[in-house]
């Protein structure tokens, strides 16, 4: 068995005490302290969280890609923004494939969203069409329980709208 040079403590304190004189190695630094300092704004910033979220960030073409992970067995929601501006923000289910339209707000050049999440829900944020407009509201979504309603049901609609002018029973 041949000796490696990190065998040596000597030798790799050594080698490390030689990559300080890199100005882009930094030992014992924060790395948002280093991207500040380099100018680098965060590329998402998550606030309110119920819970910790984790987020990959990739760029294919002039889509911006981000995967989130809610790592938590409850409900969770949160404040997210985006070191994206001028593009669309949509929501991607990678379950069932479909895109839906988020609300959003641009400001500062970042995008913000509030999203809610599912026990362990992990999806995609794609930022991808351009836009000039700096916000959008959409609606949300609700499950509403229904009822069986028992026996007849009497109708009545507004005169003049086209409908019965008598109730109508509906069994």
């Amino acid at each position: 068995v041949s000796q490696s040079r990190y065998d040596d403590p000597n030798e790799f304190t050594k080698v490390l005490e030689s990559l300080t004189a890199f100005p882009n190695v930094k030992f014992n630094s924060d790395i948002k302290e280093i991207l500040h300092h380099k100018g680098i704004r965060e590329d998402v910033i998550i606030s309110d969280s119920k819970a910790e979220i984790l987020y990959v960030h990739r760029r294919a073409g002039n889509r911006e890609i981000y995967w989130l992970n809610s790592r938590s067995a409850a409900d969770n929601e949160a404040s997210l923004s985006f070191r994206v501006s001028g593009k669309i923000p949509k929501r991607f289910d990678p379950i069932n494939g479909t895109i839906h339209p988020i609300a959003y707000q641009m400001k500062n050049g970042r995008t913000m969203i509030n999203m809610k999440f599912s026990p362990w829900d992990a999806t995609f944020i794609i930022f991808d069409q351009p836009t000039t407009s700096s916000s959008l509201k959409v609606p949300e979504w609700k499950t509403i329980h229904t009822k069986i309603i028992e026996g007849d049901w009497l109708i009545r609609f507004q005169p003049q709208r086209s409908a019965p002018d008598q109730p109508v029973t509906f069994s």
